[in-house]
């Protein structure tokens, strides 16, 4: 399908019109926790995106791709603000099945059911526009001069290998515009380098790169001029943990001031680093690069007020799940 057939099948539907997707919202209550999931949505665009492998999907394949939803994990400054609520600066929005699994689960569940991986993916990324559309109008109508929050999700292969597609789901979705990153996988490899660099110049979207063993340095390089943000993940993290009790502070510094001096990063965020870590004690202490801020990561806490009142934790209601699902403001 070429890309202005997807843009223009896409344009014409009429559940994609902002009140009415709004009114297509279900609240589905898994044993524990009410989710926000939108199945008429969902299918009204993959039907359209990818109608054959769509409509070979059984009843059951396809009851599950409409039943995605998803959870979110605070992203905050690591630096005291004067102002509280600013400390919340961003969420990083992941997969979640109805029964609350996780992506890995949901891969796994996908591949018993027959699901076509681009699927999946686009799914996930389908409700993760039309949770910010939700959670902004209905920040509109409760809470007053709110700063925006930027909103991450990760991309893969599966994603770029159907590059109109996605910007066709873009092209229905304009809140994406100045709260949406793009998180470039760590398995994504040199042919898709222009690919990226292309969908980031087109949508003007920021990208987000990861800075671990698992990513190629050569891709990490080539697109280090378009990142504005750098994510350290889990292992990473704790890897730099273990690395400063060896008494290696001075070369972590010296590796994340690299970043403010040779590219146009205004960020870099430390995944799972906890709230008694020694590495925060230390980033907080001898951090002063001003061109960089300092954030950090964690789907253990609710965000800054008054962010807290529009989220629950996973956690409290279901065991070995973490990070935060949305409630309705009453």
């Amino acid at each position: 399908m070429s890309s202005i057939s997807a843009k223009s099948r896409l344009a014409n539907l009429e559940i994609l019109q902002i009140e009415n997707s709004l009114k297509a919202m279900v609240i589905l209550p898994p044993p524990k926790v009410p989710l926000w999931c939108f199945p008429e949505v969902v299918s009204s665009i993959l039907d359209q995106l990818f109608p054959k492998e769509w409509r070979s999907l059984s009843l059951e394949g396809q009851q599950y791709v409409q039943g995605m939803s998803a959870k979110l994990e605070m992203i905050d400054q690591l630096f005291p603000t004067i102002d509280p609520s600013l400390r919340t600066q961003a969420v990083e929005l992941l997969a979640l099945d109805e029964e609350c699994s996780s992506f890995a689960v949901i891969e796994k569940n996908g591949k018993t059911l027959k699901i076509a991986p681009v699927l999946i993916r686009f799914a996930t990324i389908i409700v993760a526009l039309m949770t910010i559309r939700v959670f902004r109008h209905h920040l509109k109508k409760t809470i007053l001069s709110l700063p925006d929050l930027i909103f991450t999700q990760n991309i893969d292969t599966h994603y770029l290998d159907y590059i109109d597609e996605l910007k066709a789901v873009f092209s229905v979705f304009p809140e994406y515009e100045n709260l949406f990153y793009l998180e470039i996988n760590e398995k994504i490899t040199t042919d898709y380098l222009e690919t990226i660099r292309d969908l980031s110049s087109q949508l003007k979207i920021p990208l987000v790169l990861d800075d671990s063993n698992k990513m190629n340095a050569f891709v990490h390089w080539k697109l280090l001029d378009l990142a504005d943000w750098i994510k350290i993940d889990f292992q990473a993290t704790r890897s730099l943990e273990e690395r400063l009790i060896e008494g290696h502070g001075e070369q972590i510094l010296l590796h994340f001031q690299r970043y403010a001096q040779n590219s146009k990063t205004a960020a870099i965020v430390f995944e799972g680093l906890q709230e008694d870590s020694l590495l925060k004690k230390f980033l907080l202490e001898f951090w002063n690069t001003q061109e960089t801020s300092i954030y950090y990561q964690s789907r253990e806490r609710l965000p800054s007020a008054p962010w807290d009142q529009c989220f629950g934790l996973l956690q409290d209601h279901i065991e070995n799940e973490f990070g935060l699902y949305f409630r309705l403001v009453t």
